[in-house]
Formats: C-alpha cells, structure tokens, sequence
C-alpha cells in the first residue's frame, strides 16, 4: 500500500493506509545502498556459476 500524501518526514497522518501499516510494525521500505548490495552479491554469485558451468568451459 501507498502513501496517501505527500511527505512527512517521519509522521503520520491519520486515515493513510501505510501510515497505518507501519503504526502497527510494518517495515518500511529501504531506499539506501543495502538493495543495490544484495543484488550485486546475486550478480556475483551468478557469475561464478556460469564460470564454473560446462558451458563456459568449452
């Protein structure tokens, strides 16, 4: 669910859905470096595979 207003900073407003959400321990979103660190961990891992695999051996 999204926001039903613009930004707060941190406060909630009264009859928003995800204000409601997080009041009641939702997680909020995470917009910082730690997605794009998970995801290049994955590229990684990927990648090794692929070396690793017959098909990059021939």
């Amino acid at each position: 669910m999204a926001h039903t207003h613009g930004p707060n900073f941190g406060r909630r407003v009264e009859g928003c859905g995800r204000c409601d959400e997080l009041a009641t321990g939702a997680e909020p979103i995470c917009w910082n470096g730690s997605t794009r660190e998970a995801e290049e961990a994955r590229r990684i891992a990927d990648i090794r595979v692929h070396k690793r695999s017959r098909l990059h051996l021939r």
